[in-house]
């Protein structure tokens, strides 16, 4: 599964926290086709990072900061795009 996700580092609280982003949420936020190579997910999220960003903290007040790691997939995207 490691090869459809990219892996980076959000913030919890003020602290680091594992997350990882499928392909199919990069191509969803970018609007384009997946899947996406590594280099594609990458460059997406160098372009997005601030909505990722936003994400994470709202996936991070859902959960309670309780999970040492978040993982974004497709479905969250469209699920919290309803919420802003």
């Amino acid at each position: 599964m490691a090869d459809d996700r990219y892996r980076f580092t959000g913030e919890r609280y003020g602290r680091p926290i594992e997350c990882w982003i499928t392909s199919e949420a990069l191509a969803q936020i970018a609007g384009v086709r997946s899947p996406l190579s590594q280099a594609e997910m990458e460059s997406v999220y160098d372009k997005h990072y601030q909505a990722i960003d936003r994400i994470v903290e709202m996936m991070v007040r859902e959960i309670d900061g309780k999970q040492d790691q978040i993982t974004i997939e497709a479905a969250d995207i469209k699920r919290l795009s309803r919420r802003k």
